[in-house]
């Protein structure tokens, strides 16, 4: 398999935040964790590619912004969006975006096949480049 743009965007990030990326077994229905006191993310074993990478930015989000393990129901909320949306720009750019719309119009799950990322960040995606667009309006 040969290494996409957004794969190095996302390990470039993981060494520019000295963060150690490996595949583990987790606890509960997690597929990934964020450890804090030992600057590893771990990935759970055998996740499917885009499942992955969706994964491995999002805590890279949680990273970026500091985000403490366990807190409050109500930032908790705010943090997932938060890491989600880090993970979208990390791993969806404008250009990518435009290449699998012309080829495969607005179906969401075809996008997130040729962007090769999660259904969920595609609606990411599309739901900050609207607030985007609304926003220069």
């Amino acid at each position: 398999m040969t290494t996409s743009p957004s794969d190095l965007r996302l390990y470039a990030d993981a060494e520019r935040l000295d963060v150690v990326v490996t595949e583990g077994i987790l606890q509960g229905r997690s597929n990934a964790h964020w450890y804090p006191e030992v600057r590893c993310v771990v990935l759970r074993i055998g996740l499917r590619y885009e499942v992955r990478r969706t994964c491995l930015g999002h805590e890279l989000g949680h990273v970026e912004f500091g985000h403490p393990p366990g807190c409050d129901p109500c930032i908790y909320a705010r943090q997932e969006r938060v890491a989600d949306e880090y993970a979208a720009r990390i791993l969806i750019t404008r250009s990518e975006y435009k290449e699998a719309e012309a080829q495969h119009g607005p179906c969401v799950p075809a996008l997130a096949h040729h962007l090769q990322v999660t259904e969920a960040l595609v609606r990411t995606w599309r739901s900050m480049e609207l607030r985007r667009i609304e926003s220069e309006s």
